[in-house]
């Protein structure tokens, strides 16, 4: 047996932070309230929503994976 231990910790890698891609999106307007305001909400739909009456629009929004 060896005279001296191995006293090496391996460290746990940080996940890395999600990367959060902005864009700017033209917008009609609601055809409930005409607004030009809109949500992104997150529910396993991803719909999204009128900011002024809370309509949900049949469009949904997408989020991009980072890249290894």
């Amino acid at each position: 047996m060896s005279k001296y231990k191995n006293n090496v910790l391996a460290f746990r890698l940080k996940p890395a932070p999600p990367t959060i891609t902005e864009k700017v999106q033209d917008v009609l307007v609601c055809s409930l309230c005409e607004s030009n305001s809109f949500y992104m909400v997150l529910n396993d739909e991803k719909q999204i929503a009128c900011s002024e009456c809370g309509y949900l629009t049949t469009l949904n929004w997408k989020s991009k994976k980072p890249s290894p």
